[in-house]
């Protein structure tokens, strides 16, 4: 492991992620929680294009990881029914054949969009 997550020998499962996500959120005194980004509103998912619109405009609280090819997401959001649900969103080998980066994302944009505002609707 090399901590920076780029090392081949790097492998937690989303399941491991997903308990490390809910360790700091269940465990204020860490003073973690308050550096979590929030969609809409701070960090890196101020501008994040799939998150940024109402509904998910400050329902969600999570951290970014991305380089050429892996995209991803791993937090919390808060319902529509007010429950509080855990995620890890892994996505790699993601190589769009456009050089347009927009173009590019725009599958990817409308999957989040579509996957957490259903997160967010259903339960």
């Amino acid at each position: 492991m090399d901590g920076s997550g780029l090392s081949r020998n790097n492998r937690v499962t989303a399941k491991q992620l997903v308990q490390v996500v809910q360790y700091i959120f269940g465990n204020k005194e860490l003073g973690l929680i308050e550096t979590m980004p929030v969609s809409g509103q701070s960090g890196t998912l101020q501008y994040r294009s799939s998150l940024v619109n109402a509904p998910l405009t400050g329902q969600v609280s999570a951290k970014t990881g991305s380089i050429y090819g892996v995209y991803n997401l791993a937090g919390k959001i808060n319902t529509k029914s007010g429950k509080t649900l855990y995620f890890v969103q892994l996505l790699s080998n993601y190589h769009p054949e456009s050089d347009n980066r927009n173009v590019a994302r725009k599958p990817l944009r409308d999957f989040e969009r579509s996957f957490y505002e259903k997160l967010y609707n259903n339960h």
